[in-house]
């Protein structure tokens, strides 16, 4: 018998580590300045590998992530084997033009591709999957807007050209006390839109001020709300 492990990089983290091997680093930046980025991949277990690795062009529809192969964006070698111990580059880089508007968002699959398996015993399998970005000079991360429900749902709007990576979100009083948070990273990706369940807040008084802010890699960022 084999059992599919889909192990998802950890993406706050310089690499990432799933089964029997490691990826650094975990999020893919490309650019007109670099538009070839190297990813390094290890075997840290006991046994030889085979690694297949793809790319998606990586879309946002409401809460679901949509995935679609690609040759905007690809990696090389596309299959290679691993001795224990061993590190292999794979080069990921971008075909054509870069996108002149607004960011584009892409994802690097590496799938361990399953040996012989003795009888009676479960062959496990890891995937790691990888942000790739490729985006135009100059852009800023933008403002991010809400729309909050009677229920205390959250539907976040990112109406810039660049994705926004949200560690947390976070509701404060008046006062400036955290009152409730919400954590759960996930990425927004440019014109989409995302709802978010907040946990119950405590009572308050009406028309009392509360901010509402997202906690991200560069820091806190105000949510303004419509």
């Amino acid at each position: 018998m084999r059992a599919l492990l889909m192990g998802v990089a950890t993406l706050a983290a310089l690499s990432a580590e799933a089964g029997s091997y490691s990826v650094t680093p975990v999020t893919v930046e490309l650019s007109a300045d670099r538009k070839v980025a190297d990813v390094v991949v290890q075997n840290r277990g006991s046994a030889k590998l085979t690694i297949e690795a793809r790319t998606f062009a990586w879309k946002q529809s409401g809460d679901s992530d949509e995935l679609s192969p690609t040759r905007e964006v690809m990696a090389f070698p596309p299959i290679f084997a691993l001795a224990p111990g061993e590190s292999q580059v794979v080069r990921v880089g971008v075909r054509g033009a870069l996108p002149t508007s607004e960011e584009a968002a892409y994802r690097l699959q590496l799938d361990e591709i399953p040996g012989d398996v003795a009888p009676g015993t479960v062959g496990v399998t890891v995937r790691q999957i990888l942000p790739v970005f490729t985006a135009p000079r100059g852009l800023q991360p933008s403002a991010i807007e809400a729309r909050v429900d009677s229920t205390d749902n959250v539907e976040l709007f990112n109406p810039g050209r660049m994705r926004v990576r949200v560690l947390a979100l976070r509701w404060y009083d008046a006062a400036g006390k955290m009152v409730s948070e919400r954590v759960d990273p996930f990425y927004l990706l440019p014109g989409t839109r995302r709802s978010v369940a907040l946990p119950k807040l405590p009572p308050y008084q009406k028309n009392e001020k509360r901010t509402l802010k997202a906690h991200t890699p560069e820091g806190e960022r105000a949510i303004a709300i419509r």
